[in-house]
């Protein structure tokens, strides 16, 4: 009988629903087919899909990641959006 490696057989702990809903920075990374590093650049010069703050974490909505995706150009960031009152 061989022994299993455990490093192997761990796996990534199951996502909650409200998990499953957004990305992390190197998740988008991936997905855009960018470093982490440019992610946080473009998040800096408020840039790409817009992103939010859960805690300390930063996520990204998959519903702004498929906006953005779609019409990268013409993609309203929040630096470009109106404000009325």
């Amino acid at each position: 009988m061989a022994r299993q490696d455990r490093a192997t057989t761990k796996q990534a702990p199951a996502r909650t629903p409200i998990e499953s809903r957004y990305l992390t920075p190197e998740e988008l990374a991936v997905v855009l087919n960018q470093t982490a590093r440019t992610i946080k650049y473009w998040r800096d010069q408020e840039y790409g899909p817009r992103h939010t703050k859960m805690g300390r974490s930063v996520r990204y909505a998959k519903s702004e990641v498929e906006k953005y995706c779609a019409d990268p150009e013409g993609y309203q960031h929040a630096r470009d959006m109106e404000i009325k009152f």
